[in-house]
């Protein structure tokens, strides 16, 4: 074998060394929104557990059904306001009923979790 093929085949020492580089800037602002997250649901929890008395409001299903109908409400009109918020919507074209398989059993158990964390 001649010597420049030999030396193609070994992997080069400067390209296994560089690790991708994620700017500051996105790290923070990755955390920033996993703690404003955390602090909102923590927050949704609290408020629920305090709502949720015999003398304010003791209908968990009904709550829970008003939490999920205003969710789909604000994503569809987001997403009818901003459709490249959603880029993988344009993938699913023609594969709307088999994402149903997946999605709709996910929902029921979202709904279930809810419902039963109202109750608690």
């Amino acid at each position: 074998m001649p010597a420049d093929k030999c030396t193609d085949m070994q992997p080069k020492q400067e390209e296994e060394n560089v690790a991708p580089s994620i700017p500051i800037a996105a790290v923070v602002k990755a955390v920033v929104l996993c703690c404003a997250y955390i602090a909102v649901s923590s927050a949704l929890i609290r408020f629920n557990k305090f709502l949720m008395h015999a003398d304010r409001f003791p209908f968990s299903m009904a709550l829970t059904s008003m939490h999920m109908l205003v969710s789909f409400c604000l994503c569809l009109v987001f997403y009818m306001l901003r459709p490249s918020s959603f880029p993988g919507m344009a993938n699913t074209e023609g594969k709307k009923l088999l994402l149903l398989t997946w999605f709709v059993p996910i929902g029921a158990t979202f709904a279930i979790a809810l419902y039963t964390s109202n109750q608690a």
